[in-house]
């Protein structure tokens, strides 16, 4: 995240860039907060990755894999909920 640039103003903008359809905004900003495991943080970055999924799968799985060893396992879990089941 950028020197000054606070959560709630990170999740703001990825919540703007969603709604207007630029899910690669949204990844860049949600890869700004992966490192940050407060629910506080989480749990909004999980509903938007959720979100995000469900317009773009692939690019949800896509940096769901690239970052797995840094976000929490709930916040994978609840954004994959998004994704189809394998099968």
């Amino acid at each position: 995240m950028s020197p000054g640039v606070t959560v709630a103003e990170t999740l703001a903008a990825a919540s703007v860039a969603l709604d207007e359809g630029r899910t690669d905004e949204l990844f860049r900003r949600a890869d700004t907060l992966a490192d940050d495991h407060r629910a506080e943080v989480q749990t909004p970055l999980a509903a938007l990755l959720r979100k995000a999924g469900e317009t773009d799968p692939e690019a949800l799985s896509v940096f769901l894999a690239a970052n797995a060893f840094r976000l929490p396992r709930a916040t994978i879990v609840e954004a994959g909920r998004a994704l189809p089941e394998a099968g």
